[in-house]
């Protein structure tokens, strides 16, 4: 048996759920023999014990529903071209199905599943492991278009949300009228395909948040980013066919009007980024054309400074303005943070890290001064912020893989230490930083990109929008699992990693009387809480 098997095999005693699959038997289904399994599990918290038949079909069914809802599934044994009748090859699969379960039930997101505490009959059985599950509080539908991207300011009550038509054969259809019509008369209006809004977003007791629209704007392109500046009051738009907008608001009409401040085609491709530094009135956008421009907004003639021009093209950029720098990821896995102290900007680090794909996702936690990326492939990784004036110091402290989950956007809960991320695909996953696992994964907005999320650690609200124009609100739970159960856990990974200890100990004790066992690094890692995902 291979150190693997070993290994979870020992650890269905720490599971909080114990699964093995007894035996197989044979029986007559619609006139035709079939092989069931017996499955045997075990409540370590209640000591219940049931049992439950289940066929090989049962199990590759379940597979394939997993497989769209989780992360880096564990494999089941494949089909055959026939039914599979040695005893040899039965007592193989069976083994294989009782391996698939018992890594099943280690992972917390797996085990939250509602298709696999059916399968188990859990719900039944052992309603106390199943645990806590988030609850959608507000479903809001009536943006006209796709959004790309939504900024909440809870002091003021309002939320900007840029939008744009998602739909590939729309567009151009739309580009293509106005083409064709805006040069026949002066009076045409082009038909839009974005636009930026401000709503009211004031919360409720009957619907969480009132929401309605205040101001809006429509463009004949798509926008992609913004930005808003509340110190001043500033609202900053970038459009995908490089050109930005900055608005002034004033609160003490309620935006029903923004009076702009600038307009102008500054790069020649998508803007990436933008961030007005609301101390000298400098504009900074980035764009997926490499190149990250400065403006000076205080000189009448606008003058563009050409800071930087880099290897790939910018994804993400983010302008923190009490410490006067500015951070940039583009699409080659690179980290650059540039002081905005003098003009133009001033590079102070270049870091690579270790991902060397797109960096879609970045967010910056500052109570607790890290950063966090996602990756088009699929990693995570966590840096290290200095203080200010020591970004030259930032390194990378941590990186897991999860797969082929495309990851678009991730923010920090910093009391929990978890990571929040949302996919290419809709899901939305709840990581626990401190083992690089995922601990619970829904799916948010079902067929659509999730583009941009928005968490208020203190009333646990999550906001996730996406291209299918629509904007919710989740409640996360207080706990994921039942103190039960995380108790439960905790317990047996201290019980287990004080058996390795002096499982180790015992080794060197028997080496020193003339053993010659000899001491393996890797029975150190050997433990349930040692995974890769």
């Amino acid at each position: 048996m291979s150190k693997k098997q070993e290994t979870i095999i020992d650890s269905n005693l720490t599971a909080v759920l114990g699964v093995t699959v007894k035996s197989y038997s044979e029986k007559f289904v619609q006139g035709k023999t079939a092989t069931f399994y017996l499955i045997e599990l075990t409540s370590h918290l209640t000591q219940k014990v049931w049992t439950i038949e289940k066929r090989y079909s049962e199990f590759y069914s379940l597979h394939e529903i997993l497989q769209k809802e989780s992360v880096c599934l564990p494999t089941i044994p494949g089909k055959t071209l026939g039914k599979v009748k040695s005893e040899e090859a039965l007592n193989k699969r069976k083994e294989l199905l009782q391996l698939f379960l018992r890594e099943c039930v280690q992972r917390r997101d797996i085990l939250k599943n509602p298709k696999f505490q059916e399968f188990l009959e859990l719900s039944k059985n052992a309603p106390e492991i199943i645990g806590n599950n988030v609850a959608l509080l507000l479903d809001y539908r009536k943006f006209p278009l796709g959004v790309r991207n939504f900024i909440v300011v809870p002091k003021r009550e309002i939320m900007l949300v840029c939008c744009s038509n998602m739909n590939f054969l729309s567009r151009s259809n739309v580009s293509l009228t106005n083409l064709a019509l805006a040069p026949k008369s002066q009076d045409f209006i082009q038909i839009p395909m974005g636009a930026a809004f401000i709503y009211q977003c004031k919360p409720d007791k009957d619907e969480v948040f009132k929401i309605h629209k205040i101001w809006a704007k429509p463009f004949a392109v798509q926008t992609g980013t913004i930005h808003w500046e509340d110190t001043k009051e500033y609202y900053s738009i970038g459009l995908d066919d490089g050109k930005v907008f900055v608005y002034k608001g004033d609160s003490s009409n309620h935006y029903l009007s923004m009076d702009k401040v600038y307009e102008g085609i500054v790069h020649g491709d998508r803007v990436m980024g933008v961030g007005l530094d609301p101390f000298d009135l400098r504009l900074y956008t980035c764009s997926t054309d490499r190149t990250f421009y400065a403006i000076d907004l205080t000189n009448a003639k606008f003058p563009r400074v050409l800071v930087k021009i880099s290897d790939s093209g910018y994804t993400n950029m983010e302008l923190e303005s009490s410490k006067r720098r500015i951070f940039l990821t583009n699409q080659s896995g690179e980290i650059t943070i540039f002081s905005i102290k003098t003009f133009p900007p001033n590079l102070v680090k270049r870091l690579k890290t270790s991902s060397h794909s797109t960096i879609r996702a970045f967010h910056i936690n500052y109570p607790t001064n890290y950063i966090f990326i996602g990756d088009s492939n699929g990693r995570i990784c966590t840096f290290d912020l200095p203080k200010e004036d020591k970004e030259r110091l930032m390194s990378e402290i941590s990186h897991f893989g999860v797969g082929q989950q495309k990851i678009r956007v991730c923010v920090c809960d910093p009391i929990n230490f978890q990571l929040i991320t949302g996919d290419q695909n809709g899901k939305v996953t709840i990581w626990d930083l401190k083992k690089g696992k995922p601990i619970y994964l829904w799916v948010a907005h079902p067929k659509s990109v999730i583009t941009q999320i928005w968490y208020q650690p203190g009333q646990r609200y999550l906001w996730t929008a996406g291209k299918d124009g629509n904007l919710r609100v989740w409640l996360l739970p207080q706990k994921w699992a039942n103190e039960e159960v995380e108790s439960f856990e905790e317990n047996e990974v201290n019980n287990l990693t004080a058996k390795m200890m002096e499982q180790k100990f015992e080794k060197k004790r028997y080496r020193k009387r003339g053993g010659e066992e000899e001491d393996s690094d890797d029975d150190d890692l050997n433990g349930w809480n040692y995974r890769k995902y």
